[in-house]
């Protein structure tokens, strides 16, 4: 990977993480990289004219060493229309932010390959401010810990429903699952990276074929489950690390999506 184009993926993220503090009333008061372009880019956003789709796409940058100046001009977009053309600004990266902006850029890069649901988590980790790797590597204890509450809580959300089990039973059942791996967690178990990522995936085919078994289309149900999660932006965190419901916090209408895919609880959803 060239450099330049780390830099230029670096200068993005930057750019739209600035317009982000600015919408928040939280703007730099001192002199910084990117400014200008994120003033526009968080009125846009405040004005509702294109709202949180409008994105930052860097379309010319030169030079990256320390005293030369670097020139990128930059296009706001919503999907494939260009917005807005901004003019191409002059910076000169000092050598301390040329680190910064290649990590970065290859976090952003990284981000880009995703397929599209783990870019939509992706989005949602930032925005809750949950960890984000650049490259495969074990986390610290605590984050550990957290997606094996995490998984087991889904899990046993997934078994209660699949059998019909009351709150009592699943609670339960989680609470079992969560004990047994922390357990061995706190004994000092260590994440085997590429058996996690293998595992990783097998489950997602097997939920992907579970989805296909019940007559299931994913992605609608997808979608409404990904809005409410952003919904939880600004609520509490559990001393675990979870993002918790703020008030006035709604669930996703599953049901209707299902009755807009052809189920029909009065015939007890039966395929038959």
């Amino acid at each position: 990977m060239m450099p330049s184009r780390l830099l230029a993926a670096g200068i993005k993220t930057r750019v739209e993480d600035l317009a982000e503090m600015i919408v928040k009333g939280e703007e730099p008061t001192e002199p910084i990289v990117g400014i200008e372009v994120a003033r526009r880019l968080a009125t846009l956003w405040k004005d509702g004219e294109v709202g949180a789709r409008a994105r930052v796409i860097w379309t010319h940058m030169v030079g990256h060493r320390e005293g030369r100046t670097n020139h990128f001009g930059v296009q706001v977009r919503r999907g494939d229309k260009t917005i807005e053309s901004l003019p191409v600004e002059p910076v000169t990266l000092p050598r301390e932010f040329i680190a910064d902006l290649e990590e970065a850029g290859r976090l952003f890069l990284s981000k880009e390959a995703m397929g599209p649901e783990q870019r939509d988590v992706a989005d949602f980790h930032r925005a809750m401010d949950q960890a984000i790797l650049p490259k495969p590597s074990i986390p610290d204890h605590d984050i550990v810990v957290l997606r094996a509450r995490l998984v087991t809580e889904e899990f046993g959300e997934f078994i209660g429903a699949l059998t019909g089990s009351d709150d009592a039973e699943t609670e339960r059942l989680v609470s079992y699952l969560h004990g047994l791996v922390r357990g061995y967690l706190d004994k000092g178990g260590k994440p085997d990276l590429p058996g996690l990522a293998d595992a990783i995936e097998d489950l997602k085919y097997v939920l992907l074929g579970t989805n296909l078994a019940f007559g299931i289309n994913g992605a609608p149900v997808w979608s409404a489950v990904h809005a409410a999660n952003m919904a939880k932006a600004g609520g509490p965190v559990s001393p675990e690390g979870k993002r918790l419901k703020p008030p006035g916090w709604t669930p996703p209408d599953i049901e209707g999506v299902l009755r807009a895919q052809g189920w029909d609880p009065a015939s007890g959803g039966t395929s038959g």
